[in-house]
Formats: C-alpha cells, structure tokens, sequence
C-alpha cells in the first residue's frame, strides 16, 4: 500500500474512499452526527500513522479501516457512563433507561449493535471479538432481564 510508505497522494486517494464509509460505520453505532464526524476525523488520523501496520493477507485496507472505526466507536460509546445516544434508540424499542442501564457493558454493547445498528449476532461477535455463542447469550440474557424489568414496571 503506497500510503503507507508516505506517499501523501495515495493516502488523499485513500481517504476520499474511506471517510464515507467510516462516518458511515461510525454512525451506526454513535448516532450524535458532530461525535461521529469527530471519531472519523481520528480514525483517518490513525491510519495515516498506523498504515504501516496493514498487512494484505490479513484483509483489505477497506475492512481494516472498518474494523478499526469501530473500535473507537465502541470505546466512545464504552466511555459513557449512560450515553446520550442510547436513550433514544432503546426507548424506541421499549427499553427502561434504568435497566438498560443496570446491563454488563457487553449486554449493552450487544442490544446497542442489534437493535439500533441492525447487526446480526454474528456481524457483533467479530466487531467486538467475541464468541458468537457469547454474543447469543449476552442478547438472549438482557432480553430476559429488560422483559422482566419491563413487566414488573406495569
């Protein structure tokens, strides 16, 4: 990859490919537009210093970059002690604040990338690295625990 040889031009190229895509991924998961653009403008400062490190035969530089925008994705939002873009997308499901809330940081993680990112259990399992099995019973146990603290609230 000429970018990562310092070739100023390739990396220009490089990030007129990417930026969309991961302001894209970004935004599934961090819903705040001013938050995810921030993440993204880091993201492409990182792989501007990292690009070094990619190697072919572990993927594309596509994936890559994917795989690492959503890193810092899931760190900002891991970061939040109750993250503003939360609220919306688990009320809308109907889920309390309070419990969801009271779920591990996986579980949270979990419901967040299914239901307000749309990712299947085994699209979350590689993007947090995961046992599919791990993610199936993270969701299978906070649905439980959300249902419960859902029927007890009527």
């Amino acid at each position: 990859m000429l970018a990562a040889e310092g070739n100023k031009p390739a990396f220009g190229q490089l990030v007129d490919q990417l930026a969309g895509p991961i302001l894209a991924a970004i935004g599934h998961v961090v819903t705040e537009r001013e938050t995810a653009e921030r993440l993204t403008q880091q993201v492409l400062v990182e792989l501007r210093y990292t690009a070094h490190r990619y190697h072919p035969a572990d993927g594309s530089v596509h994936t890559w970059a994917l795989a690492l925008a959503h890193r810092h994705a899931v760190a900002h939002v891991r970061a939040q002690p109750a993250p503003r873009a939360v609220v919306p997308c688990t009320a809308a499901h109907g889920f309390d604040e309070s419990a969801f809330n009271a779920l591990t940081s996986t579980q949270r993680e979990a419901i967040l990338l299914a239901y307000c990112g749309g990712q299947t259990y085994r699209e979350i399992a590689s993007l947090l690295e995961l046992a599919p099995e791990t993610v199936a019973e993270a969701l299978r146990e906070s649905l439980l625990f959300l249902g419960e603290r859902h029927g007890a609230q009527r």
